[in-house]
């Protein structure tokens, strides 16, 4: 039997896991059960996989998430499908936003959400941006109003290690567990799977 590793990588995962889910151990399905989170491709109506969670990742703060956003000053120099990215408060995942301008102007009207980012220490009232589409580096001054999730929990995982993730769906929607295969010893993140353990 294949060992678990120290490296929050695929590689350093164990393949003959993957068989408690009803799938061949082998190569291909170790890769899938990383991280998965498609509903269904192990277990029928769930979300199941397998993430490695650090000591660093275990201590990090509560989160939240954008739940809206509305304009508070529209700026200058923006096209209608502009990405703008939130420049304010601490974000582990950057929030970002589509603009729409209004008709014969380049101040933004409306705005719709397109990453609700996460945050560890959200800004509070108005916030300022900056503009993501590098063709459109002149535009500036647009500032919107956002409201936040409430806080979520930090780190759910009951222990540091290679842990199990289960997403439910249906009457348990939104629910998740973890089971805790090999406790400690992760050393090296990956800063692809935080969403997935927090």
């Amino acid at each position: 039997m294949s060992l678990w590793g120290a490296k929050d990588a695929v590689s350093n995962t164990s393949q003959e896991w993957v068989a408690a889910f009803g799938k061949k151990g082998n190569t291909a399905n170790r890769t899938a059960f990383y991280g998965n989170t498609t509903t269904g491709a192990f277990t029928a109506n769930m979300k199941v996989g397998v993430v490695a969670i650090s000591a660093t990742e275990m201590t990090k703060g509560d989160q939240r998430k954008i739940t809206s956003a509305t304009v508070s000053a529209g700026g200058a120099n923006y096209a209608n499908g502009d990405v703008v990215r939130l420049s304010t408060g601490v974000a582990t995942t950057n929030a970002e936003f589509t603009v729409t301008t209004g008709a014969g102007n380049t101040s933004v009207v409306s705005l719709v959400i397109s990453n609700a980012g996460v945050f560890t220490s959200p800004p509070s009232g108005t916030s300022a941006t900056n503009n993501k589409t590098a063709a459109n580096a002149s535009a500036n001054g647009l500032v919107i109003r956002v409201v936040f999730s409430s806080v979520t929990e930090g780190k759910k995982a009951p222990h540091t290690g290679w842990n199990v993730r289960k997403e439910f769906t249906g009457g348990r929607a939104g629910r998740v567990q973890y089971e805790t295969l090999v406790a400690g010893g992760i050393t090296t993140d990956n800063p692809a799977d935080d969403p997935l353990v927090g």
